[in-house]
């Protein structure tokens, strides 16, 4: 899938280093997101240079599997380390157990519905009365 006209129907990114300085960890974050999409939160901390892991990694849309996968990897997760639970039923978060989930985690990340960008909704973007 080109996934060049579905980034496309984002808002743009704003200039991350405006709000924050060097920011140093002791190790790298372990982020879960329930609802992954094009991860998001994970594009946010690797444009402020803040190391993170993103784990639990559930979306219904199978198709961005090498994109996330080839994106966690050039943010310096181990390949080894990058289980996704794409498509469904493994992909819908609503249908696991939350005893199965890894832990710790130190951010959970989630945003606005996604259905004005994704394959799964109306793909009208900003122009979605859901984005506004």
């Amino acid at each position: 899938m080109d996934l060049t006209a579905e980034v496309g129907r984002t808002p743009d990114l704003p200039d991350f280093s405006q709000f924050a300085g060097e920011i140093s960890l002791p190790r790298r974050l372990r982020v879960a997101s329930p609802c992954a999409g094009l991860l998001g939160c994970s594009r946010a901390l690797q444009f402020l240079n803040v190391g993170a892991d993103s784990i639990n990694v559930f979306d219904v849309e199978d198709e961005y599997y090498t994109y996330i996968c080839n994106h966690l990897a050039s943010t310096g997760m181990d390949p080894s380390d990058i289980r996704l639970h794409l498509g469904r039923p493994v992909g819908d978060v609503t249908q696991v157990d939350l005893r199965s989930l890894e832990r710790p985690v130190d951010v959970l990340a989630v945003g606005p519905p996604c259905p004005p960008w994704s394959v799964q909704g109306k793909h009208m973007g900003k122009e979605d009365m859901r984005a506004q």
